[in-house]
């Protein structure tokens, strides 16, 4: 007994959170509609995602390079359309069994596969064959461009050449699946109990409208590893009682803030912001009349002036002359310019007649600052141009989904760290809704992915840009924005990825 407890102090000295419950509470905004990473999963859910999955790279900070996760290292081809992707010896599942390149294999596939509906299924469009597939175009997954030559070895080929494509394995659909685990249990496959994870946290429990309690993995063992315990995750949609939470200590940390509390927020001594740069961006619907009258759309942009918005310096909005956030290539450029008289001008030309009963509506996000944007915008249009523009919230995406709108406020958060990202959205193989058809562009964009470097592909954006916003004047850039968020006390390790999302994969608490 005596060797016992000496061998227990042992380990207690050496290994200190072997025997230390070390408990992080954070606030999550809203109930789970499924954790399945290859499906329709929402960014509070990829947020819960994070935590209990990995995929072959990752980051260990906002601006840190990648580095290998469940991959061990990739050699790609002299041309950059192979990459042979080497496993960790001894990554494991939550249940002991081994990470293989076949478990990265048929999450991908099920990934591109027409019955999954996926939302982010165009990250794979890069791949041999695998739009093909998805659009049924062929209906056998070998003829898809990604193999499991080993267990341990994963080979991709591209359908053109990339330099940098592992940077899409961060992201959450294309994390490694179970398929013996979705076949067993089906849709129920990620439930507390049922899900394996290949990440640092086991989903333990989950209270609906209340509470996601997630424990430590024991297989999980790459370095630098998190001593967190337990992961308590408090379901919060309100905003203030959030605040309230958190200032009476429910909360390590308090992210997702959103709504007019952020000015406030900001100036806070324990506020930090997160440089995430979402675009916010509007959209005319030239495929419904009279937004099909390309003058007309010019008229708008030109009389749209969000600078009385931001008259006093915000850190958390940023004007934008451009999609692309700096420092990256193509960022350096100037859309558009206010011009009122201008904007008459081009009004007059296109023989538009849009004064008396006639009204338009902009579809808009239904929180204050949203309304406050749209209501800016319609004002100028009314002042400037004698447009009757109403502004509607109402089922929001469904209504953007139909395409039942003249112009809509939306934005885009960046889900790889790519220069061409917030650009891809718009490309005709996108799964976004508001994805455009048009073949030069699709051509810019492919010609920027297929640069050497990001110097390089700076043309193909400039121009792809300019087709976006002058020629075709479809898409405007407005503004960027960060996110906020309240810390007091510091978490060594704790930090936020490319979509605002925290990870605490490496958190070391005292």
């Amino acid at each position: 007994m005596k060797e016992l407890h000496f061998l227990l102090f042992i380990l207690y000295v050496l290994f200190p959170e072997v025997g230390a419950a070390k408990t992080l509470t954070v606030r999550i905004p809203e109930s789970l509609t499924t954790l399945d990473w290859n499906g329709q999963v929402l960014p509070g859910e990829g947020q819960i995602i994070n935590q209990l999955c990995e995929g072959l790279f990752r980051y260990s900070g906002f601006n840190q390079p990648l580095e290998p996760a469940i991959a061990e290292k990739v050699i790609k081809s002299s041309d950059r359309t192979e990459y042979i992707f080497t496993l960790k010896k001894g990554a494991k599942w939550s249940d002991g069994k081994p990470i293989q390149a076949q478990d990265f294999v048929d999450s991908w596939i099920r990934l591109i596969s027409p019955q999954t509906s996926s939302l982010y299924s165009s990250y794979l469009n890069d791949v041999v064959n695998a739009l093909e597939f998805h659009q049924e175009k062929i209906s056998d997954p070998d003829k898809v461009g990604v193999k499991a030559l080993n267990e341990n070895t994963l080979m991709v080929k591209l359908r053109t050449p990339i330099s940098e494509w592992e940077k899409n394995t961060v992201f959450w659909p294309l994390f490694p699946i179970r398929k013996d685990m979705v076949l067993k249990f089906g849709e129920n496959f990620w439930k507390p109990g049922v899900l394996v994870s290949s990440g640092p946290f086991v989903l333990d429990s989950y209270v609906v409208g209340k509470e996601l309690v997630l424990k430590r993995n024991p297989y999980y063992t790459f370095k630098p590893r998190s001593n967190v315990t337990e992961l308590r995750m408090k379901i919060v949609s309100d905003q203030e009682q959030a605040i309230q939470l958190y200032e009476k200590g429910e909360f390590n940390f308090l992210s997702w803030n959103h709504g007019p509390v952020i000015e406030e927020m900001i100036k806070r001594p324990d506020a930090h912001l997160i440089p995430i740069q979402r675009i916010q961006m509007v959209s005319l619907n030239s495929k419904k009349f009279p937004m099909s009258n390309h003058l007309l759309r010019q008229a708008i942009f030109k009389a749209i002036d969000l600078s009385p918005l931001f008259l006093k310096a915000s850190k958390h909005y940023e004007l934008s002359d451009s999609f692309i956030p700096p420092p990256h290539s193509g960022s350096k450029i100037h859309l558009l310019y206010a011009d009122a008289n201008e904007a008459k001008e081009l009004l007059k030309k296109s023989g538009a007649y849009l004064g008396g009963k006639t009204h338009l509506t902009l579809l808009t996000y239904p929180d204050a600052f949203s309304i406050q944007v749209a209501t800016l915008i319609s004002n100028q249009l009314k002042d400037r141009l004698g447009i009757n523009l109403d502004i509607s919230s109402q089922q929001y995406m469904t209504t953007r989904y139909l395409g039942d709108f003249d112009l809509v406020y939306h934005s885009w958060t960046p889900k790889v760290r790519t220069h061409y990202e917030t650009l891809s959205v718009f490309t005709s193989d996108s799964t976004h809704d508001l994805r455009l058809n048009h073949p030069e562009f699709d051509s810019l964009i492919l010609r920027a992915k297929s640069a050497k470097n990001e110097k390089e592909s700076e043309q193909y954006l400039v121009e792809a840009q300019k087709l976006l916003s002058q020629k075709e004047s479809e898409v405007a850039p407005l503004f960027f924005e960060n996110e906020v968020y309240l810390q007091r006390n510091p978490i060594p390790g704790l930090y936020f990825d490319q979509m605002g999302m925290f990870v605490v994969k490496d958190v070391q608490l005292p």
